[in-house]
């Protein structure tokens, strides 16, 4: 009876040591689990633009955006967050001096950016060289690059102005470093205007040619290239040109993309950087030579500013998307695009 009586003692004495302990916030353990892995809790990252991303993962992107200008060109260039890199970004082109400066300014205050590294012109029609006219006064830049062209307009002077001696001349041949890295894993070649001899009279074919290299991913940003340069291209290159991302030269008009140059670059992503009005382009041949080679076409007048994430080995896009603009809209629209490129005197049909 007493070896009972003390065993029962001692049951409710452990009892009550236990209640006392999980008063005091001392959890019971844990029983153990068989498999010694971790388990895996969402990133804080994840809520960032790059959404599911790593840092680890964002750090390695680059972004390449084409902005919705309108009839014209646009294009910022975010280059991955590594040590090895020597550049933050960079702009190809900006819209002319209405629509375009509206768009690149509201774009660069969104992002927070005060500064870019690099400028690149492509030619100095006012579609692609006013929105830099009115943008860059408001932002620090490091080096200005152009093909050496001499055209002649108000705008264009202006912008070298601006640019002073931060301006150089680049040629097929010349690479611009990005990062330190020796296998030159981000890298931006110029493949036009050539080297040797004059600049041609179509300031369209006088457009810098780029391509910009991460890895296996390539981008090739055109500027408004036609056949003739289109030609010379195909020849020197040949299927060095192919690239997961082409910007349709000349916004869709049938004065480019010429079927050699369309299969040449075999892209996976064709890129139009349209209103969808002016000049009644793209024009739809030119839109079906690129599907038929497999590419998916996008528009920046139907997809709004459209925007690819790609890492070493892989790429994603991202479209905007955009409402139908009311009548008044389109309007202010056409309006501030004209003014830009009468300012010109003379463009015409080859902007």
């Amino acid at each position: 009876m007493r070896i009972k009586a003390s065993i029962a003692a001692l049951a409710i004495l452990l009892g009550l040591l236990g209640t006392f302990g999980l008063a005091f916030g001392q959890a019971p353990s844990a029983p153990q689990a068989d498999s010694a892995e971790p388990i895996s809790t969402p990133s804080a990252a994840a809520d960032s633009s790059e959404a599911g991303q790593t840092p680890e993962a964002a750090e390695a992107t680059l972004e390449v955006t084409f902005l919705d200008v309108g009839h014209g060109d646009c294009i910022y260039v975010h280059l991955p967050k590594r040590p090895d890199m020597l550049y933050d970004d960079f702009l190809v082109d900006g819209g002319d001096s209405g629509r375009g400066a509206k768009a690149l300014r509201d774009f660069l205050k969104e992002r927070g950016e005060e500064e870019v590294d690099l400028v690149f012109l492509t030619h100095a029609h006012s579609d692609h060289c006013g929105g830099l006219a009115k943008v860059l006064p408001e932002v620090k830049f490091d080096h200005f690059y152009y093909s050496g062209t001499d055209y002649p307009s108000r705008t264009f002077g202006k912008l070298k102005e601006l640019a002073g001696d931060k301006a150089e001349v680049l040629k097929r041949g010349d690479t611009i470093d990005l990062d330190s890295d020796e296998e030159d894993k981000v890298s931006l070649r110029v493949l036009s205007p050539p080297s040797e001899g004059a600049l041609s009279k179509e300031e369209n074919d006088n457009s810098l040619v780029l391509m910009l290299s991460f890895g296996e991913e390539d981008f090739l940003l055109t500027g408004d290239i036609e056949e003739k340069t289109e030609a010379q291209l195909v020849e020197e290159y040949g299927e060095k040109l192919e690239a997961e991302v082409v910007k349709v030269p000349h916004h869709g008009s049938d004065t480019s993309s010429s079927e050699p140059f369309v299969a040449a670059v075999r892209a996976k992503y064709a890129v139009v950087s349209t209103d969808g009005k002016r000049y009644h382009l793209p024009k739809e041949a030119v839109l079906e030579r690129y599907r038929d080679t497999g590419a998916e076409v996008l528009r920046t007048d139907e997809d709004g500013n459209i925007t690819f994430l790609a890492t070493e080995d892989s790429l994603t896009v991202k479209v905007e998307g955009k409402e139908e603009p009311s009548e008044a809209g389109e309007a202010s629209a056409a309006g501030s695009e004209t003014d830009g490129a009468d300012e010109e005197g003379g463009e015409g049909g080859k902007e």
